[in-house]
């Protein structure tokens, strides 16, 4: 018997199952019947997956039929590229369609970049040859912008790290990462939460132009639930080595607060006005930059000549 079982929601009833994530999360069902005979996506799509060897529960409202199989035994075959997980059972109540999410928090490989981590510091003495580490377990600082405008009440950007150790400590690797959480005004649902998590992406990239989606998403619910985010276009990177150079000369803080109170970029209109904002980079370079300026011209003209004395138009290179 296997130890997988699946429940599609709607249907009374648990069902054997295999799976396996690849690209995307698919799932075989066997020796299951449907009272009506029909297993279509529009009838079927919302699935609960609960792997007991490991207790780790997966699901998705956006299951789809790829078809029936025949062998030694017969199964239907389902697959989704945009689920959630939680290796807590507790938090399954809330792995449905109704889903109230109150915050979602970003993993971009960028961040690191743009804002210093609050739990790692690390400085060299006057002659280079000692290395000073400092980090930092409890009462993180953390950095809190209030919204209150577009559903969006504040953003709060903090960091984090782990690390791992090796024979007996004289080996240590340490690895930090920067995280920016959104927290909702009025709670959003399953599917809303796509344009958020794209919005917030393409808000990230704008600020200094390299087109790199968020490696890691994970969402809290009204009911303290917490779940990560599996989507096709999340990305692989986790680290970004190259230099990063900002061409306007603002604070990542100051920039992500003025964007967030000013533009809605999940609104239909917005979305067509400010094509250039999103993953469609130009053919060529030039154009690229073309596209990169107007973009400040549009969004940060009028607060950079308040701010700084200058409009985007004075800019003739980078910092």
């Amino acid at each position: 018997m296997s130890e997988i079982l699946a429940k599609m929601v709607g249907i009374n009833k648990e069902f054997n199952a295999d799976y396996e994530i690849e690209k995307e999360l698919s799932i075989k069902i066997y020796n299951c019947s449907f009272d009506d005979g029909n297993t279509s996506e529009l009838d079927h799509k919302e699935i609960i997956l609960e792997d007991l060897k490991t207790s780790h529960f997966y699901y998705s409202p956006y299951f789809y039929y790829t078809g029936e199989q025949w062998s030694f035994v017969n199964y239907y075959k389902y697959a989704t590229n945009f689920y959630i997980h939680t290796p807590n059972i507790k938090d399954t109540k809330d792995m449905n369609r109704d889903i109230k999410i109150k915050s979602i928090t970003s993993y971009n490989p960028l961040l690191i970049h743009y804002f210093k981590n609050p739990c790692f510091s690390k400085n060299y003495s006057n002659d280079r040859k000692k290395l000073n580490i400092s980090l930092t377990l409890k009462d993180v600082i953390k950095k809190e912008i209030l919204i209150n405008v577009n559903n969006i009440e504040k953003i709060v950007c903090s960091g984090g790290f782990s690390y791992s150790d090796k024979n007996f400590q004289q080996i240590v690797n340490i690895k930090t990462e920067n995280y920016i959480t959104l927290y909702f005004i009025d709670p959003i649902k399953f599917d809303d939460l796509l344009k958020y998590i794209n919005e917030l992406d393409i808000f990230i990239n704008a600020y200094c132009q390299i087109g790199l989606h968020s490696y890691k998403i994970c969402i809290s619910t009204e009911n303290d639930c917490k779940f990560d985010i599996y989507h096709k276009s999340l990305g692989s990177k986790e680290f970004y080595n190259e230099m990063v150079n900002k061409p306007i000369k603002l604070t990542f803080f100051e920039y992500i607060e003025y964007m967030y109170k000013t533009i809605n970029y999940r609104t239909f209109e917005n979305k067509n006005k400010y094509l250039l904002l999103d993953f469609k980079k130009p053919t060529f370079l030039e154009d690229e930059f073309l596209f990169y300026f107007r973009f400040i011209d549009m969004y940060m003209g009028e607060y950079l000549e308040s701010t700084i004395g200058k409009s985007s138009r004075s800019f003739g290179g980078f910092e």
